[in-house]
Order: C-alpha cells, then structure tokens, then sequence
C-alpha cells in the first residue's frame, strides 16, 4: 500500500483516541516515511517495513487501555481492500528492524566491512574487469570489417580477400558477444545495486525477523 492509503487505514482504527493524540501518531507516521524517502525507499517499500496499519492501531488502543473488538465490522464507508501483488512484489515473510544492541551493530559493521574488503570488492573488480574486456574485444571485432576494407579499395589480392572473409566472421563473433553482453551487463549492474543496497540497510542497524 502506499503512504495514503497506510495513514487513511491508521486514522480509521484510532478513532477511539482523542484528535490530538491521533494527531501526534500520524505525524509520527508522516514523518516516518519522509525519512525513509530521503533515504531512497518507495512509499511501498516503506509500508513493507511497517506492520500493518491495523496491528499498530490495536497496539497503541492497547497501551491507551482502550478495549479492542476485532470482530465487529467498522461502522463507516471505508472499506479496507488489498491489491493483489505481482509475484516480485510479494510482501516478504521478514521484517527489517533496529538490532537489539549496539554490540550487535558494532559485529554487522566490522563483518561488513570484512566482507567486502577481502572478498566482494575483489570479486566484483574482476567481474567488471571482466565485462570492460568482453566490451572492447565486441567493438574491435565488429568493427573488423571496416579494417580490411581499406586494404580492398588500394589492392585486390587473395590475401587480401580471405581477410575481408575471416573479418566477417569475427564481425559475426562481435555481434553474438555484443548480444550476450547486453543482458550480463544489466544483470550484474541490477546484483550490485541491490548488494549496495543491502549493505546500506546493515549499515543503518537493519536486520530481518520473523
């Protein structure tokens, strides 16, 4: 759900509090998915994180001890409604959290860093080293053909004519290349982004639990 429908859904199930303490946790809310924003998450990655407008709600009438009817319908037009999400956009089974301590924070930082200074950001140096010569070595054999050209246009040779030949099929060699380069080069721009990712959401204390 986005930040509109969450607020709407939260306001609905704390009508039993007064406008003012309804207010403050609202703003609390507002403010909460302004930060998150500012931090580079969607409206509906943030709500994710969040459990449910209702489940909050219950919580705080809860700590307000205000009795709580799950049963009975809401007595308005609202009516809560779920869209059905695509099978990427699944709500995950775990959320993400503040860690426990700051000793526990300290251990995700240092192993983190450990992570990728001995292993990932070599893996990932070879991997775009990798990519750059697949690019190079594409471009130079498709443009091959061009090479040879020159040679035909002074000198009509047989030499000269089997390298026009062997510089086609290496053009054809680039191409097959330049095609498979494509969806790796997407594919691994996509895995380091999301790593990325995941290493800023350790590094602002974030876990997943149940």
């Amino acid at each position: 759900m986005n930040k509109e429908h969450f607020i709407i859904e939260l306001k609905l199930h704390l009508r039993p509090l007064s406008q003012s303490d309804r207010d403050k946790i609202i703003n609390y809310y507002l403010d909460y998915f302004a930060k998150e924003q500012a931090n580079g998450l969607s409206e509906y990655e943030i709500s994710r994180t969040l459990p449910h407008p209702k489940e909050i709600a219950y919580g705080i009438l809860e700590d307000y001890d205000i009795p709580v009817n799950t049963t009975e319908p809401a007595q308005n037009d609202w009516v809560e409604f779920f869209v059905e999400s695509k099978p990427s956009e699944e709500v995950p089974e775990y959320l993400y959290t503040e860690p426990e301590s700051p000793f526990v924070r300290l251990f995700q930082i240092l192993g983190i860093i450990a992570l990728n200074t001995f292993f990932m950001i070599w893996l990932i140096l070879v991997f775009v080293c990798l990519l750059v010569a697949g690019w190079l070595t594409a471009i130079v054999l498709i443009a091959s053909p061009g090479l040879t050209v020159y040679n035909l246009t002074h000198f009509i040779s047989t030499f000269n004519l089997f390298q026009f030949s062997v510089s086609l099929a290496l053009c054809g060699v680039g191409l097959i290349g330049f095609l498979l380069l494509r969806p790796l080069t997407a594919g691994g721009y996509k895995l380091l982004k999301a790593y990325i990712k995941w290493n800023l959401q350790i590094i602002r204390g974030r876990r997943l639990v149940r």
